[in-house]
């Protein structure tokens, strides 16, 4: 069945030769397609779980509404509605986290293009040219905030300022002392 499936997109394809706009079409209604299905089997995945809470617990669990949540694929953005549940903290998607991992993957991606100081034009560049997704600036903005803090609780605390010297092969270096106080980490700099 997948076979004869791929091998009717694989002729249309073929058939529409360069025509960018049947190709894109083609594109968005794979996405429409990946965003229905994954919706579903959420859907399906949090009724099992409501029926499986009914059997040992007393308190009621029911769905509440819906939380939009988007996610990251090679064919782009897909957006979903999740059911919200009421009187429940504990349950976890199993198919959400697999694209959540995956999601903290492409935030490390963007913090390391961030770390070699490019900007965020080029770190757009960048992802559209790796992924083909095209993300805004506000995301980069968010991780090198986060990469800010982190930055200054690790490297903006100075124990004193008395300069200290260190010798090394027989030559004057003038060095700072510097502490972080969450982690208890002593670190030595060459001014």
């Amino acid at each position: 069945m997948i076979f004869k499936r791929n091998k009717l997109l694989r002729n249309e394809f073929y058939k529409w030769g360069n025509d960018m706009r049947e190709l894109s079409y083609l594109i968005n209604t794979n996405i429409e397609q990946i965003s229905n299905m994954m919706q579903k089997s959420i859907i399906e995945e949090i009724d099992a779980y409501i029926e499986h809470t009914k059997q040992y617990t007393s308190t009621p669990i029911y769905k509440n509404g819906y939380t939009t949540r988007s996610i990251y694929t090679l064919n782009g953005e897909i957006t979903l509605e999740v059911p919200r549940l009421r009187n429940d903290k504990r349950f976890c998607s199993q198919i959400l986290s697999k694209y959540q991992k995956c999601h903290k993957d492409f935030e490390h991606l963007i913090a390391v293009l961030l770390s070699h100081f490019n900007s965020y034009d080029f770190i757009i560049n960048i992802i559209y040219q790796l992924t083909g997704i095209k993300i805004g600036h506000s995301i980069i903005a968010r991780i090198s905030k986060r990469l800010k803090e982190k930055y200054l609780e690790t490297y903006e605390f100075q124990i004193e300022s008395d300069i200290y010297a260190l010798f090394v092969d027989a030559s004057y270096h003038k060095v700072k002392r510097w502490y972080n106080l969450k982690t208890g980490e002593y670190k030595l700099e060459l001014c």
